[in-house]
């Protein structure tokens, strides 16, 4: 048995916290009439399934075999022998230096959609991803009781891999009750009332299941998942890959994915909401829960660019997938862990959530090397719109993040920056769209 202290950290892992979730049933109830909901997408766009969730087994591997280094620019070497921007605070510094460098040196695409900062010598970049680590290493000293000048990575490693064999253990009784509770737990949450909604509606269904390996791979193997592409989408590919800068449209996917990403880490946690539920399953769990969380968020600072492909068709331990089905949709959420599973589900609900007509226009530079960087930019990103939106507004959060993308560039930039008169803007937008539904479901449902 791991003899580790527990210590609720769910307030830290999402400074603006939902409430705790209320009970929903996990078979949808629908009534005689009820209108569409206004969060539901365009029908029939598929997006590409995004966030296979390999972080955990990626971090037990060593960093002794590196992959190859980013080449530096030189700005990028002078920052660094001028000022070390990224600040690991008062903690160890388990960062790879190619993902360091990559977060001194800038991104040219995350500099067109993150916003300036004057009067300060770290970027925005340095700045949320110095704030996610500290946090992240501050959770590893609580899950684990030991100070940080005493964390090593070798012995952390060790941990991780100790939690996973032990959880798989402990899971295995009662792997239908978590796929239920993990339903439950994410429709129950006030950010989520729209899309509980939009389930009733059977406007969206969902498959929820513990998985050692993610989602299965179609009959034949992986090789055979992706189609071939006909001569005018391969011109089409090529040209995409000419142009040095995406439009408008490719920038704003950019921004839906960071969205994503970082709502499904700082989900992690919440199995910390459903605490008694999972303590009567075992005593152990909620412990190990937490190490399995943080471990797996480290991993994203600590294993270098590279690796994702390298480890790709061996460690897929989570993986989610939006799929049209008539005019609706199916969210297939997979995960070996509960907290994995659950990070998945919100996932692919992010990504229900996201889906635009222009979907899969942009579908090529989802790489898997920028959903790492987006895994580690997005949790900060993510909290501080959040955190912009009143705790009685907090049910509107689905039809913000959709009209966010509505937005000019500019506009998202300034958001992310802290204009609270766009984010008034926005609020109101989806309070009108909701108050509107509800009113015409009351409508529907008033007896003749």
């Amino acid at each position: 048995m791991l003899d580790l202290p527990f210590t609720d950290i769910w307030e830290q892992a999402a400074p603006a916290a939902p409430t705790r979730p209320t009970e929903v049933p996990v078979t949808p109830r629908t009534p005689r009439k009820r209108p569409p909901s206004p969060i539901k997408p365009v029908p029939r766009k598929r997006p590409k399934p995004k966030g296979e969730n390999r972080d955990v087994e990626l971090f037990k591997r060593s960093r002794e075999n590196k992959a190859p280094a980013v080449e530096n620019s030189l700005l990028g070497r002078l920052r660094s022998i001028m000022e070390m921007a990224f600040d690991p605070g008062r903690f160890p510094d388990f960062v790879d230096p190619g993902k360091r460098d990559w977060i001194e040196t800038g991104d040219e695409e995350l500099d067109k959609i993150l916003p300036n900062l004057t009067n300060t010598e770290q970027t925005y970049l340095e700045m949320v991803t110095s704030d996610s680590y500290q946090r992240i290493v501050s959770r590893l000293e609580q899950y684990t009781g030991l100070e940080a000048d005493e964390l090593q990575l070798p012995s952390v490693f060790s941990l991780c891999a100790q939690t996973m064999e032990k959880t798989t253990e402990l899971e295995k009784a009662h792997q239908r009750e978590l796929e239920d509770v993990a339903l439950e737990l994410v429709l129950g949450l006030d950010e989520y009332k729209i899309v509980h909604e939009a389930w009733l509606n059977g406007e969206v269904e969902f498959d929820v299941r513990f998985s050692e390996y993610g989602m299965e791979l179609p009959e034949g193997g992986p090789q055979e998942q992706d189609q071939e592409l006909t001569d005018e989408e391969e011109m089409n590919v090529d040209l995409t890959d000419e142009l040095e800068d995406l439009d408008d449209e490719g920038l704003k996917r950019r921004v839906a994915n960071i969205l994503t990403q970082g709502s499904a880490s700082n989900k992690l946690y919440l199995f910390n909401m459903v605490m008694d539920t999972i303590k009567k399953m075992d005593e152990d769990l909620p412990q190990l829960y937490g190490v399995i969380a943080v471990c797996a968020q480290l991993g994203y600072f600590v294993v270098p660019f590279g690796y994702e492909e390298m480890a790709k068709d061996n460690t897929m331990i989570g993986t989610e997938e939006v799929t049209p089905k008539d005019d609706n949709y199916v969210i297939k959420a997979r995960g070996a862990f509960f907290p994995l599973l659950v990070s998945e589900l919100v996932k692919g609900i992010e990504e229900w959530i996201s889906i635009r007509e222009t979907t899969g226009q942009h579908e090529e530079q989802d790489t898997l090397e920028k959903e790492t960087q987006d895994l580690i930019v997005g949790p900060e990103v993510y909290n501080k719109v959040a955190s912009m939106v009143p705790t009685e507004d907090r049910e509107l959060l689905p039809l913000i993040r959709k009209y966010l993308l509505d937005l000019d560039v500019e506009d998202i930039r300034d958001l992310l920056g802290g204009d609270e008169q766009i984010m008034k803007e926005l609020i109101q937008r989806a309070r009108e769209a909701w108050d509107a539904y509800v009113d015409q479901k009351e409508e529907l449902e008033e007896p003749n």
